[in-house]
């Protein structure tokens, strides 16, 4: 698994050029066709190589860089199903500070000054309730924030969000029945780097009421990944996975709760299968995903799932919110 490190201190939003040409390396029994161009379901993608498993999403047309962050069973539960990735667009990306009593601010350049009050008083209320005497340098080090922390830029389908946290949204074409479009919605977040506050985040996507999940198709997954001495002089990556469970499964959405850890990368999957009738060929459809990064918590963290609609409440942090758009139909 590659790893990267960000540095960039920005919320971007950027173009990816993905590679139609099937590398030279893939055995051509692995892969095979439907006739709309898809990639058929490999029933034994366990026995495949990490390489053949990555050539697979290739052709599947799973970013490359999303493929690099994924464990080798992610990438298993993607290449079980097949398909081709659809192009979906972004319509919109906004970070919010959310406080403890629900409170929400924008993080614009005009805001900042009352983005660092509110996080001071949030302090103050966690410490007062904890008897804790944190200072506000070990949850935001840089509370006085720059330009650089807010910007937005272009349109597609993954955001960097703060240097060190990537998010991925992707559809992927399934196939149909006689009545219904097949999609995997494919949702997936990554931390390049150790994050400064390592608490309970939460993620979740919902869509508009044209599609359904289909029942028992939802598979979660938490990677960890540690560089540490090899004893040789060198470093060895140390990996570690476990399973997700739904939050707040809605039959438009979903969500799921995580600790973060200290490891030097971690990645963080969620995909079920949507459904959506024929009828509704042609017409947008709209996908809204939400990413919250804790910084303080006084009660835990819920999820709340509506019809293209995510409430992620009960702790102080960085709320990140992008809306998709594709339409039905699309293969």
């Amino acid at each position: 698994m590659k790893k990267f490190t960000f540095i960039l201190a920005s919320l971007l939003v950027f173009f990816l050029v993905q590679n139609p040409i099937l590398a030279e390396e893939t055995d051509k029994n692995i892969i095979k066709y439907e006739k709309d161009g898809r990639v058929k379901p490999i029933t034994e993608a366990n026995t495949l190589s990490e390489k053949d498993l990555n050539n697979v999403l290739e052709e599947i047309g799973v970013h490359s860089d999303v493929t690099s962050n994924l464990s080798k069973t992610e990438k298993e539960n993607i290449a079980e199903q097949g398909g081709k990735a659809i192009d979906v667009q972004v319509e919109s990306v906004k970070k919010y500070y959310t406080s403890f009593d629900g409170t929400r601010i924008e993080y614009t350049k005009k805001n900042l000054e009352k983005i660092k009050k509110q996080k001071v008083k949030d302090l103050k209320t966690y410490n007062k309730k904890t008897g804790k005497n944190l200072s506000i340098m070990k949850i935001e080090p840089t509370v006085m924030l720059t330009n650089s922390n807010i910007s937005t830029m272009a349109l597609k389908d993954r955001v960097k969000i703060n240097g060190k946290l990537e998010f991925a949204q992707q559809v992927i074409y399934l196939g149909s029945t006689t009545t219904a479009y097949k999609y995997l919605i494919n949702t997936n977040a990554a931390w390049n780097g150790r994050p400064l506050n390592q608490k309970t985040d939460a993620m979740g996507v919902a869509w508009d009421k044209g599609g359904v999940a289909k029942a028992d198709t939802f598979k979660g997954n938490y990677n960890q990944e540690t560089e540490v001495a090899d004893g040789k002089g060198g470093t060895t990556w140390i990996s570690s996975n476990k399973a997700l469970s739904m939050t707040s499964p809605q039959a438009y959405g979903h969500g799921v709760k995580f600790g973060l850890r200290g490891g030097d990368f971690q990645n963080i999957n969620m995909q079920r299968e949507m459904r959506a009738s024929k009828k509704l060929a042609g017409d947008p459809a709209y996908l809204v995903a939400k990413y919250h990064h804790t910084h303080l918590t006084l009660s835990g963290i819920s999820i709340s799932i509506g019809i293209v609609s995510v409430d992620l409440e009960g702790s102080s942090g960085d709320q990140t919110i992008i809306e998709y758009s594709y339409y039905y139909g699309d293969k």
